[in-house]
């Protein structure tokens, strides 16, 4: 710096011989393509623009022409999408959870993800919060069957509550067991007795082993094989000897 310029031409405050430093700008901060205190670009030395708008469109508060911080968060504190203190995650604007009243959400996960007991991505049974898959399984089910939330593919929990209802029986009026508040199963059959007609035979005039009231099934076969006049499938009466049929 013999003549007080470095090797790429600047001096000790870092501008060049005509005044400029690497950016465009002189000492009084007017730049050198536009002649003014804005950059080709529009933004001023400081990185902002004649409205106080940076490149990203913030404000030097940090908020955007609309009033809202990139965390969605207005100057009193109110979300862009829901109106109050909360975003849609539940926290706030100083990162604490509504239901909490903590940095971290009902599950232990922060705003960032991270479990307050693991310190990971993952929490102690496995499940990272943003899309509910198992670090073992790859899948939204860990090992044992059961989500994040406690609950397996049907919707039931461990403790057989369902997930649509927070109760013993799902959606359908059954149980986890297929069976109704009045005990009956799916089909209507409990302990032989159909649910429609209180008999032992159901609307259909069937009965729980598909034969009517004189013992004969949908085809007219008795519980032996035999049709209403005591002929089988192979064509013998009830009673006549036939050999097996691998003779």
């Amino acid at each position: 710096m013999a003549d007080g310029y470095d090797h790429k031409g600047y001096d000790a405050e870092g501008y060049d011989r005509a005044g400029y430093d690497h950016k465009g700008w002189d000492r009084e901060g007017f730049h050198q393509e536009t002649g003014t205190e804005y950059d080709s670009r529009g933004y001023g030395r400081d990185g902002f623009d004649a409205h106080g708008f940076n490149r990203w469109g913030l404000d030097h508060d940090g908020y955007d022409r609309e009033g809202y911080s990139r965390g969605g968060y207005d100057r009193e504190g109110l979300h862009r999408e829901t109106g109050t203190p909360y975003a849609p995650d539940g926290f706030d604007r100083n990162d604490i959870h509504h239901q909490t009243g903590a940095s971290y959400d009902p599950r232990g996960f922060d705003r960032a993800g991270i479990h307050v007991e693991t310190r990971t991505k993952y929490s102690p049974d496995g499940f990272d919060r943003d899309d509910g898959l198992h670090r073992q399984t790859h899948t939204k089910y860990g090992p044992d069957g059961y989500d994040g939330e406690g609950y397996d593919s049907k919707g039931w929990s461990r403790e057989s509550i369902h997930a649509e209802t927070g109760g013993r029986y799902g959606p359908d009026g059954f149980d986890r067991a297929g069976r109704d508040c009045d005990g009956f199963g799916r089909s209507g059959w409990l302990n032989g007795i159909n649910k429609a007609t209180g008999t032992h035979f159901a609307p259909d005039g069937f009965d729980i082993d598909g034969y009517d009231q004189d013992g004969f099934d949908c085809h007219g076969r008795d519980r032996e094989g035999y049709n209403r006049e005591g002929v089988d499938k192979e064509g013998y009466e009830r009673g006549t000897y036939h050999p097996p049929a691998d003779w």
